[in-house]
């Protein structure tokens, strides 16, 4: 590879056909990182996936993109870098996808392309045919309706599925405390907590604060967007209380 910009990155695009619609897998700032593209150019949901620390300029590497429908649209996904498998994780979105090579900011040498091989991914589980897995992933791309969800569990899909494909996990955390005014020290009370994605307007996690600390904890969610706290007072005495602009930080190990 070399740089033509400050920016650069490299992988493939599988396009849907339209515009600029279709999934992207990158390795971008030495992490892989994957997105989906809007016909009309819209970049959005962009998740890091696995480091990538060999993509630097000079770097000269065996990359494979295994992309397998296993429902109307929903695909199993794998990156191989030098023979070994780095990921794998299920996307939904798009009914056909054409392979693409991406590269931005750099010119690449391409030593060999290689297609038309049998996919190295392995077949769905045997106990969840195509039909059912199709509506069971939909309630893993997070909506307004799902995240409100009385039960909602993000959890509920490892065992289904062996990762979890949702937008807004990660390994990071915010905590807070929520406090009722009071002489002469505030006092902690239990009140119900909401997290939103700042930019989307979308509600991601929900939690009652503890009754005697008052504190609240949102764990394992995704460093990248910003987000809002909103806290409830369910006794009417006072007003909302908002925290926004804020940024994840990363959980203790």
């Amino acid at each position: 590879m070399q740089r033509t910009y400050d920016t650069v990155a490299a992988g493939a695009w599988f396009w849907a056909g339209e515009g600029y619609s279709g999934h992207r897998l990158i390795a971008w700032k030495q992490i892989w990182h994957h997105c989906w593209w809007a016909v009309n150019g819209s970049q959005y949901e962009q998740v890091e996936l696995e480091p990538a620390l060999w993509a630097v300029i000079g770097a000269r590497r065996t990359v494979r993109f295994d992309v397998k429908r296993i429902a109307f649209d929903v695909w199993m996904m794998q990156i191989t870098d030098n023979g070994e498998v780095v990921w794998r994780d299920y996307k939904r979105g798009y009914t056909s996808l054409r392979p693409c090579i991406y590269g931005y900011g750099l010119t690449m040498r391409l030593f060999r392309v290689a297609g038309n091989t049998p996919s190295a991914l392995p077949d769905p589980p045997a106990d969840v045919t195509p039909r059912l897995l199709s509506p069971i992933l939909g309630h893993r791309i997070l909506d307004l309706p799902t995240a409100q969800a009385t039960h909602y569990i993000a959890r509920g899909f490892p065992k289904l599925l062996g990762f979890r494909n949702h937008y807004y996990h990660g390994n990071h955390r915010i905590t807070g405390t929520v406090k009722e005014k009071a002489v002469p020290n505030d006092r902690p009370v239990s009140r119900r907590v909401f997290l939103f994605d700042e930019r989307r307007h979308v509600l991601v996690r929900e939690t009652w604060s503890d009754p005697v600390t008052g504190a609240y904890c949102f764990d394992e969610i995704n460093p990248e967007p910003r987000y809002v706290v909103v806290a409830y007072d369910y006794k009417h005495n006072f007003r909302a209380v908002i925290a926004d602009n804020l940024r994840a930080e990363p959980m203790p190990p």
